[in-house]
């Protein structure tokens, strides 16, 4: 796409976030006048994605899409919190809707559904969940499953994110395709344990197994975090997967920088600017772990550049520009530009 184009997109991409969701506009503007602190509800996320998305130079998508979401996390009784989240698409690893196809195709329905909905307790350094779960239980790892997605059944998580953490979760992921919480078929079909420590000099570690339907994975995660004196940072990370019994492989490797302080010395700009290089490969023997993963496109190998940030300094607004270049016979590229409107209010709890 040309310089040009890009640069009449996201005015059109603006508008469209502005003229095409007048009910979620009303609810950013209804959240904005509510005081959380008389009300049992102690984190709310309301959050409109647009974009424009290029898939092999148009020729197999050229669409607009848009994605909404609504989460909150109430605070019921006896320290028991209720967190719900509902997102559009209609499978676990997408949210998106086609409301224009410039390929001439039909658009799709936009409808939010259901997808999380669970309790949670903390007891000390235990914290249990217990309906249809986040699938990450705080970080989001590149090769873990959608963070959007859900696993139905129960997770434990002992200790603590600065020293070691324990996570073991046991459930269902029986039915990707229905986000319906009330719908979606379930059986005993998964299960993980993670471990993850905190090193010295800003390096952390995880390892982990997980079983999900016929697959039996073991990973291993490795990262480290540069933070200079002027609050220069710089971060990468190694991913690696093995499904046991295919003997099939994932790899990554990471690399993101604060480029807007990087660039201007200037930590007001800390959110504008945020680079990621990654690549990846994904073996296609690899199975039903690896197509639920974070971000996943397509199975190969495939070099990913993404740029964010924020425009405007309260956040509630950024852009997102993201390619993928095909290191692998028969993949296709990918390019994505869109703007995101999101709206955090959370309230302070009592001692």
């Amino acid at each position: 796409m040309s310089l040009t184009a890009i640069q009449q997109l996201f005015p059109f991409l603006a508008r469209v976030a502005l003229s095409e969701t007048s009910v979620f506009t009303l609810l950013l503007s209804a959240a904005l006048a509510q005081n959380l602190q008389n009300t049992p509800i102690e984190a709310l996320t309301l959050r409109f994605d647009t974009r424009y998305d290029n898939i092999d130079g148009g020729r197999s998508r050229h669409r607009l899409q848009n994605s909404a979401l609504v989460a909150a996390q109430v605070d019921l009784a006896l320290g028991i919190d209720l967190a719900v989240m509902a997102v559009t698409g209609d499978r676990f690893q997408s949210r998106w809707s086609t409301w224009r196809d410039l390929n001439g195709d039909e658009p799709e329905r936009m409808s939010l559904s259901l997808r999380q909905l669970y309790l949670e307790r903390t007891f000390g350094d235990f914290r249990v969940q217990i309906g249809s779960l986040s699938p990450v239980k705080g970080r989001v790892s590149t090769s873990g499953l959608e963070d959007l997605g859900w696993i139905d059944g129960g997770r434990v998580v002992y200790g603590k994110p600065e020293a070691v953490q324990i996570e073991a979760v046991l459930g269902s992921l029986t039915d990707p395709d229905e986000p319906d919480v009330f719908i979606r078929r379930r059986q005993l079909d998964y299960a993980e344990i993670e471990v993850s420590v905190a090193l010295p000099h800003n390096v952390e570690a995880e390892v982990a197994g997980h079983l999900l339907q016929d697959g039996r994975y073991v990973k291993a995660e490795v990262g480290w975090v540069f933070t200079s004196a002027d609050d220069r940072s710089f971060s990468v990370r190694a991913e690696g997967g093995i499904e046991l019994r295919q003997g099939a492989f994932l790899g990554i490797i990471g690399a993101r920088s604060d480029m807007g302080v990087l660039l201007t010395g200037n930590t007001d700009y800390a959110d504008r600017l945020d680079l990621r290089l990654t690549l990846r490969h994904v073996d296609a023997d690899y199975g039903l772990f690896g197509a639920l993963s974070e971000d996943f496109y397509q199975f190969g190998t495939e070099f990913r550049v993404r740029a964010n940030g924020d425009i405007d300094s309260n956040g509630i607004v950024s852009w997102n520009v993201r390619a993928i270049a095909p290191l692998s016979v028969d993949l296709l590229p990918r390019f994505d530009a869109g703007l995101s409107i999101r709206l955090k209010l959370s309230r302070e709890r009592e001692d």
